[in-house]
């Protein structure tokens, strides 16, 4: 339906789709395997690994103060890990059964913890989001009567490259505020869009300066452990974001952040962790699950998962489908007892 598209992606243009949904399709076997495929991978990641994360993940938030700073914390990165798991399958579902049906979309998600940065994060997550905001918003603004006569002002005064950096701020400024307020009108939601958003200014207003820092550090961005810093530091950024994302008011929000920054970090560490909902099984299913989705990431930034599946032989391309599907038989969660039937981009 209409609004899944618009809340979920890919957020597609007309002239992009009508050639193909007024256009007879032949039955392409390939085409319907692939998609196929993906469609299986989808509900594996949905089924299997966000929705039962989502039992563990509601446990802790729904009584931020009666857990640690640790606990908080733990919950925050499987939260980051269960968002991940909703839209990515949400992704492989929708663009899987188009791909069936002869129709490509626009692929919308791209391996987004493997980013280097913010900037980098949010051209991979959501991307058909970030490019509609970029063109109908962003531009627009930056094209506006008067941001464009402010840059001219300034210009006319010799502050060039202050008039290049100011307008670029507020045309990101008013951007991320409203990418805060497509996700919700709560002040969470406000507050989560100019958090990434004060990010992506740094980086750009402060671009030429890191260079020169990291010159004088002797750091070679082509370097594997800078590299793999970089990508913890995104990581770290964008989970920090998520209490405010996730919480279910700013008052929670702030007392998140607090005992995870103070000695409560500390007090009954590991409450909350074990319950009978979530025990030792639960546990090691989480993390097969999610050594299963980094395994599909790391061939996925490399070459493409669904590619890669269908190039190696034959009986080990069946195993692997079949693990997938009996572990969303066997292991996923069907909403007994936990409201788990939708898709979390759904709520947006």
């Amino acid at each position: 339906s209409f609004f899944p598209q618009i809340s979920q992606g890919p957020i597609g243009k007309y002239t992009d789709l009508a050639p193909q949904l007024y256009t007879p399709h032949a039955f392409d076997y390939d085409a319907f395997v692939k998609g196929a495929e993906r469609v299986i991978l989808g509900y594996f990641k949905k089924m299997v690994v966000a929705d039962n994360l989502a039992v563990f993940i509601g446990n802790i938030y729904s009584e931020p103060a009666e857990h640690s700073g640790f606990m908080l914390a733990f919950a925050t990165l499987m939260y980051a890990f269960q968002l991940y798991a909703d839209f990515s399958g949400y992704m492989d579902i929708a663009l899987g059964i188009s791909n069936c049906m002869g129709i490509k979309l626009t692929e919308n998600f791209k391996t987004p913890y493997f980013s280097s940065s913010i900037a980098e994060f949010w051209r991979r997550w959501h991307i058909s989001l970030g490019t509609w905001f970029k063109e109908y918003l962003y531009y627009p603004v930056l094209r506006s009567r008067l941001i464009s006569d402010l840059g001219k002002k300034l210009s006319k005064k010799g502050k060039k490259k202050l008039s290049r950096s100011l307008t670029t701020v507020i045309g990101l400024l008013v951007t991320w505020l409203l990418i805060g307020f497509w996700h919700g009108s709560e002040w969470r939601f406000v507050f989560y869009g100019l958090y990434h958003g004060t990010f992506v200014i740094l980086a750009s207003v402060l671009g030429d300066f890191y260079a020169k820092m990291r010159a004088r550090a002797r750091i070679k961005e082509e370097s594997v452990l800078w590299k793999l810093f970089t990508i913890f530091r995104t990581f770290f950024i964008v989970c920090v974001g998520y209490v405010l994302f996730r919480a279910n008011s700013i008052q929670d929000a702030v007392l998140i952040f607090k005992r995870i920054c103070s000695s409560a970090f500390f007090a009954d560490i590991f409450k909350g962790l074990f319950t009978e909902e979530t025990g030792i099984m639960y546990w090691l299913l989480i993390a097969a699950s999610l050594v299963v989705c980094f395994i599909v990431d790391l061939i996925d930034e490399k070459k493409g998962f669904i590619t890669w599946l269908n190039e190696i032989k034959l009986p080990l391309r069946w195993i692997i489908l079949y693990v997938l599907l009996f572990g969303i038989i066997i292991f996923g969660v069907y909403g007994s007892g936990v409201d788990v039937g939708g898709f979390l981009y759904e709520q947006f």
